[in-house]
């Protein structure tokens, strides 16, 4: 099986009586929607192979009528099943892509990216690397990757590097996206951080993957990156994603009603 022809279950809506409709984000073809005929009628032909964040080969067929594509069959490739039952780690895998849903253009190819969010999940699901760091380096990875990326080396203001910026904490203009010293700090929508979360933020983002697992990152540090970060996503992307209020409940409280899990999921009539 090509990695080419391999694809990452995004969504997952349920349609009429027995279909499901299903976002895909293809390494090849970017986000396609998919329909899967009577796949809640029968268990045989689909069983077990259609769930949220799974990577798997679809075969599609285009109807003569037009519309969207009908699944006809499916080889599961990575079914990653520890995102789905573990409340941190499916918040976070949700939250990832509910980003790239709105942010991907359907039938747009977007390999680099798909190679992110492929190898965050694999990494969410085996468990060594700590989540909110690798939240950290898919949203760092992202930004970046689509031309969004923070300025956090030097001030959007005179150009000072940030090892000139003296202040207690650092802020950032959201509007400018770039660190500020205090001389050019303006009445905008700024947030703080302090100097070390800053740094750290910078190091990751020259960073792909490589050497993160094993960075310390203090509990107040990723707290403080993890919060800019998803503010300024939300901020740019002119949207208040609903996984980010599911994984800050759960971030924050720990434990969640059973029923939240059914968040990724609506119903549509035929």
């Amino acid at each position: 099986m090509t990695p080419e022809k391999s694809a990452i279950v995004m969504r997952h809506v349920e349609y009429g009586d027995y279909d499901v409709i299903l976002t895909l984000f293809s390494r090849s073809k970017g986000k396609i929607s998919v329909i899967a005929k009577n796949a809640r009628k029968s268990r045989r032909r689909f069983s077990g192979r259609l769930e949220l964040f799974s990577v798997l080969h679809p075969d599609c067929s285009q109807p003569k009528a037009g519309g969207i594509p009908v699944l006809r069959e499916v080889d599961l490739l990575e079914p990653f099943e520890n995102l789905r039952s573990d409340f941190i780690r499916m918040g976070y895998a949700a939250y990832w892509c509910e980003i790239l849903c709105f942010w991907l253009e359907e039938g747009a190819a977007q390999p680099e990216v798909y190679d992110l969010l492929e190898t965050m999940l694999r990494e969410l699901h085996i468990g060594k690397v700590r989540p909110e760091i690798l939240s950290l380096l898919l949203q760092l990875r992202f930004l970046t990757l689509a031309g969004l990326a923070p300025g956090l080396d030097t001030c959007g203001g005179c150009g000072a590097a940030l090892v000139e910026v003296r202040a207690g904490r650092i802020r950032f203009d959201y509007g400018r996206s770039h660190i500020l010293c205090g001389t050019c700090s303006p009445l905008a929508k700024v947030s703080a951080m302090a100097p070390g979360t800053v740094k750290t933020l910078c190091w990751l983002q020259r960073r792909k993957y490589q050497g993160a697992g094993r960075m310390q990152f203090s509990g107040d540090a990723a707290r403080e990156g993890l919060f800019f970060l998803e503010s300024f996503l939300s901020f740019h992307m002119g949207r208040d994603f609903r996984s980010l209020k599911f994984l800050r409940s759960v971030r924050s409280s720990g434990t969640l009603a059973a029923q939240t899990l059914s968040f990724p999921v609506r119903r549509l009539k035929a």
